[in-house]
């Protein structure tokens, strides 16, 4: 029971900071650190700047995400958590849409569900998808894990 409840804690965690990760990449201060750096595909004359990542204000988001307790769809600290993502990211993106939808769980409850998709320089011609979880399972411990159920098949076709 107890390795259930780590393994269910260690992957609302990992999906948790994943969106505090993006959150925390945010280039909102001036004089913030950025260095300039030539990544794969430029050539040695371009230059690119570099989003300096703060970790301090990245686990803040993470402590802020979990402190709503269990993220679970129809519940209050989803309702919650929701909420957060919302305002925070309204200061930070330049659209913010919120595309709700309902989804049979188990035992047929209807869930209510929210993507919640920030757009950040939308006139630009490119850009990157970037996609993350911000709620919790409320069967996690009980499911198998999602990426090791994507995996299997993978070592079977060797």
């Amino acid at each position: 029971m107890l390795q259930a409840r780590v393994h269910c804690l260690t992957h609302s965690l990992i999906w948790t900071l994943i969106p505090a990760m993006i959150i925390g990449c945010s280039n909102q201060t001036p004089g913030s650190g950025n260095k300039p750096g030539t990544p794969a595909g430029t050539s040695a004359g371009q230059t690119v700047s570099v989003p300096h990542f703060n970790g301090e204000r990245a686990f803040g988001y993470l402590t802020a995400q979990t402190g709503f307790g269990p993220r679970s769809p129809n519940s209050p600290g989803h309702d919650a958590c929701l909420a957060y993502l919302h305002q925070k990211l309204r200061t930070l993106a330049d659209e913010v849409r919120l595309q709700e939808f309902t989804h049979p769980g188990y035992g047929g409850t209807m869930l209510r569900l929210t993507n919640v998709i920030a757009a950040f320089r939308p006139e630009a011609a490119s850009r990157i998808l970037l996609c993350a979880h911000w709620d919790t399972r409320p069967r996690a411990d009980q499911d198998l894990p999602s990426l090791g159920l994507a995996a299997h098949p993978a070592h079977r076709r060797r």
